[in-house]
């Protein structure tokens, strides 16, 4: 595994790297391997980009299991339609863009949602990714059950990309984009 010793205040060209079978380079090291330098200043630039990565790849396990359970509040909330969980979890600057282009911010959201009597919904994330320590992009697979304030019954599924960042220390949602729906009755 490549590993880098470095100093913040050091100029780049000055940072040392090694790798786990004991070679090492400094950026400023033109000798190189061979007689054009290229072979040095290649695994340099290979370790350089390994170590970039490794510094800035959070352990993403723990990440997601945090992500799934602000997931499953959200969508807990949602069915209960508890909406002083809902403000805790949604963002105050949440906005939603769905499929049509229509965009909606949290209290548009909110004051549209008072409107209808949930009967079920469920949201199962599909595809999570871990974009930083406090940051993820969740796809997710979702469903509505409803009674409109017209009284008529509504169904849907979609699915959703969802961005979540971790705030004061707790996952947010900050946005929804939603990319597939349907409506069944």
């Amino acid at each position: 595994m490549p590993m880098a010793a470095f100093h913040p205040k050091l100029p780049l060209a000055q940072w040392q790297f090694s790798t786990r079978c004991g070679h090492s380079a400094s950026l400023a090291d033109k000798r190189g391997i061979g007689s054009n330098g290229r072979g040095r200043n290649l695994m340099v630039l290979a370790t350089l980009a390994a170590t970039l990565l490794q510094v800035a790849a959070p352990d993403s396990a723990p990440l997601s299991s945090e992500v799934n359970a602000a997931n499953i509040k959200w969508v807990d909330a949602t069915r209960r339609q508890d909406f002083a969980m809902l403000t805790q979890i949604m963002a105050p600057d949440y906005v939603v863009t769905y499929h049509d282009g229509k965009v909606a911010d949290l209290p548009t959201w909110l004051g549209r949602f008072h409107k209808i009597r949930m009967l079920d919904c469920g949201a199962t994330i599909i595809n999570l990714r871990v974009t930083g320590p406090d940051a993820a992009e969740a796809t997710v697979s979702a469903y509505w059950d409803a009674i409109l304030a017209s009284g008529k019954p509504f169904r849907e599924t979609y699915t959703a990309r969802d961005t979540w960042n971790r705030r004061g220390g707790r996952w947010v949602v900050v946005r929804r984009d939603v990319v597939d729906m349907r409506v069944l009755n």
